[in-house]
C-alpha cells in the first residue's frame, strides 16, 4: 500500500508539470503497478488527465504524459495510426534522404582526395 509521503510526492510531481508513468516511478520510487492504479483512480475523479501522447525512446509506441486537471479538461486524444500510404511516403522520404547523403559523401570524398 502507498504511504502518505509517497502519495504526496506523486501529487506534487503532477502539480509541477507533465510526467510519464516511468518518470513518476523514478521520482516517487513506487512500483509501476501502484502508479498505474492511482493514476487510473485520479483520472476517474478528473483530478489528473492525460495531457499528451509522445513517442517512446524507440519512436514506436505512444506514451501518455499525465498532469493535474484543475480545469476539468478531457484527456488528450490518442494519435491515429498512420495509413499504409503515409507509411509508404515516409519510407520513400527516408530512402531519398539516404541516397542524397550517400551522394554528398561521395562528392566530399572526391574533393578531399584531390586536395
Amino acid at each position: 500500500m502507498i504511504n502518505a509521503i509517497s502519495f504526496a510526492e506523486l501529487i506534487a510531481a503532477l502539480a509541477e508539470g507533465e510526467y510519464t508513468k516511468t518518470e513518476l516511478r523514478e521520482i516517487t520510487g513506487l512500483h509501476h503497478a501502484t502508479i498505474s492504479k492511482y493514476l487510473e483512480q485520479l483520472r476517474k475523479r478528473q483530478v489528473v488527465r492525460i495531457s499528451e501522447f509522445k513517442r517512446d525512446a524507440g519512436g514506436r509506441a505512444f506514451v501518455a504524459r499525465f498532469t493535474m486537471n484543475p480545469e476539468q479538461l478531457p484527456d488528450a486524444k490518442y494519435p491515429k495510426k498512420a495509413t499504409s500510404a503515409m507509411r509508404s511516403r515516409l519510407y520513400r522520404q527516408r530512402l531519398k534522404s539516404k541516397q542524397l547523403n550517400q551522394m554528398m559523401a561521395g562528392v566530399l570524398n572526391e574533393f578531399c582526395d584531390r586536395n
